[in-house]
C-alpha cells in the first residue's frame, strides 16, 4: 500500500486502518463469491464504481480493484466530470485502466476529458469511455463525434434516467419508446466508428423488452450502477441477473464501515426493488 503513503502522508494510519477494517476476511469472501457468481452464471463482465454519484473512499477503490483482479472482471472508475483531474489521478495511482468522464455535451467537454487523461497519465494506456445522458448531449452528438480525439475513445455510455430528467421526466420514462429511438439514432451515428454502446440507467426488469429490441452489433453491454453485463444474458436469466447484481451492490453497501447520507438512501432503493 506504498501508494497510500505518497497520496495521503498525513493520513495514512487512518486509510490502512479503514482498509483492514472494510476487508476483513468473511466480508471479502462474500463480496467475491458475488461477483465470481456473477461472471460465470451470468455474464458480468465488469464492476464500475462512481465518483460522481457515491461518496467512495480510496480503500474502498483498492478493495475493487482487489476483487476484480481476483475474479477476473473489469473495474471502471467513473470520474466526477471532464475535468476532474484528481479522479484521473487516482486512477493512475491504482493502475485503474478504464476511465468514464459523466455529461459529456460538447465536443470541447470531450477533448478536455482527453486531453486531461493525456496529461495526466501521461500517454500511458487508458480504456477511455464518455456518458451521453443529456437532451444537450444528444444535440451536440454529431460534433462531438467529429473531434479530433473521438478515436481515443472505445464506448459512449447512455444514462438513460439522467437523459429523462434533462427531457423533463422522471425515472419511469426510461423504457419509453421515445427514449429507445434516441437510443437507435446514437447507434445508427456510430455504425462507422470504432465506438460501442452500453445502456444503463434505471436498469429493471420490465426493461428486458426495451434492450431486447435494440438491434445493432453496436449495443455491447448493458449496466447497473455497480455491475456491467453482455447483453447476451437478455437471451437467458436477465431478470435473475439483476437481482445477483443489486445483492451485491447492497451487500457492498452494507459491509462499509462508514456509512454516509447517501449510502442509506442507495440502501433503501435497494431494498425496495429487491422486494419484488
Amino acid at each position: 500500500m506504498i501508494w497510500y503513503k505518497e497520496l495521503y502522508p498525513k493520513n495514512t494510519h487512518y486509510l490502512l486502518v479503514y482498509y483492514k477494517i472494510i476487508t476483513m476476511d468473511k466480508n471479502y469472501s462474500q463480496l467475491l463469491e458475488k461477483l465470481n457468481n456473477l461472471k460465470l452464471n451470468y455474464a458480468a463482465t465488469g464492476l464500475k464504481l462512481e465518483l460522481e454519484t457515491e461518496i467512495i473512499s480510496t480503500a474502498e477503490i483498492d478493495l475493487a480493484q482487489k476483487l476484480t483482479e481476483e475474479s477476473g472482471l473489469r473495474l471502471t472508475l467513473k470520474t466526477s466530470g471532464c475535468s476532474a483531474v484528481s479522479d484521473i489521478f487516482l486512477s493512475k495511482a491504482l493502475g485503474i485502466s478504464n476511465i468514464l468522464s459523466p455529461m459529456i455535451e460538447s465536443a470541447y467537454a470531450l477533448e478536455k476529458f482527453y486531453e486531461n487523461v493525456k496529461d495526466i497519465c501521461e500517454d500511458k494506456s487508458k480504456n477511455l469511455m464518455f456518458n451521453i445522458e443529456t437532451i444537450t448531449a444528444y444535440e451536440n452528438i454529431d460534433k462531438i463525434l467529429k473531434n479530433k480525439y473521438i478515436d481515443k475513445f472505445s464506448t459512449i455510455v447512455f444514462g438513460r434516467n439522467d437523459f429523462c430528467r434533462s427531457l423533463g421526466k422522471t425515472a419511469d420514462f426510461c423504457d419509453d419508446e421515445i427514449v429507445f429511438d434516441y437510443i437507435c439514432s446514437v447507434l445508427q451515428k456510430i455504425e462507422n466508428t470504432g465506438l460501442n454502446l452500453i445502456v444503463g440507467g434505471n436498469i429493471t426488469p420490465k426493461s428486458q423488452d426495451f434492450l431486447q429490441k435494440i438491434n445493432s452489433n453496436k449495443f455491447t453491454h448493458f449496466e447497473t450502477r455497480k455491475v456491467v453485463f453482455d447483453k447476451k444474458i437478455l437471451k437467458e436469466d436477465f431478470k435473475k441477473a439483476l437481482q445477483e447484481a443489486l445483492e451485491f451492490e447492497l451487500l457492498w453497501l452494507e459491509l462499509k464501515s462508514f456509512k454516509n447520507p447517501l449510502d442509506e438512501m442507495r440502501m433503501d432503493i435497494l431494498k425496495k426493488r429487491l422486494a419484488f
